[in-house]
């Protein structure tokens, strides 16, 4: 488990605009770790590339099954996953993964270029996940994992 800064209040709304695109030095060695779920690979790849600048110990994923292979290997600190993938889509893999892994509750964020839609918003609802609309900036992604982290710290 990554160790958390403890100079933020828990609770604390972190505006993406006032994200230090810095790493934190006590994420570099020891940064928490996240598992990216998306089925575009340049999305996958640079997102997990940005991440890792920021400090983050990243996995990639580029389908559910992929991801439900990395999360039996290891464990992570914050899962994002996109929504709609072919195969396993985000709908079903949140649904194993809270299945099989329950600590993971309150740890993932899901992407979607449509989050306001019928299905994304009863799987917010029914899990707690945090939706990100796609296009986002990087900023946002960074402050809503952060906020995840912070949020499920204690």
């Amino acid at each position: 488990m990554a160790t958390l800064p403890q100079s933020r209040p828990s609770g604390r709304h972190v505006r993406p605009d006032r994200v230090d695109p810095r790493p934190r030095p006590e994420e570099v060695a020891t940064g928490p770790r996240v598992l990216f779920i998306d089925d575009e690979p340049i999305v996958c790849r640079s997102i997990g590339k940005c991440l890792e600048r920021f400090g983050f110990r990243v996995a990639l994923a580029m389908s559910g099954e992929a991801a439900l292979d990395q999360l039996q290997r290891a464990e992570f600190d914050v899962i994002v996953s996109d929504v709609q993938m072919p195969g396993m889509g985000g709908i079903e893999l949140v649904s194993k993964i809270l299945g099989s892994w329950p600590r993971m509750a309150g740890r993932i964020l899901i992407t979607s270029g449509d989050v306001g839609s019928e299905a994304a918003r009863a799987l917010v609802a029914r899990t707690g996940c945090t939706p990100i609309q796609k296009p986002f900036p990087l900023a946002d992604l960074i402050a809503a994992i952060r906020e995840r982290l912070l949020a499920t710290a204690a």
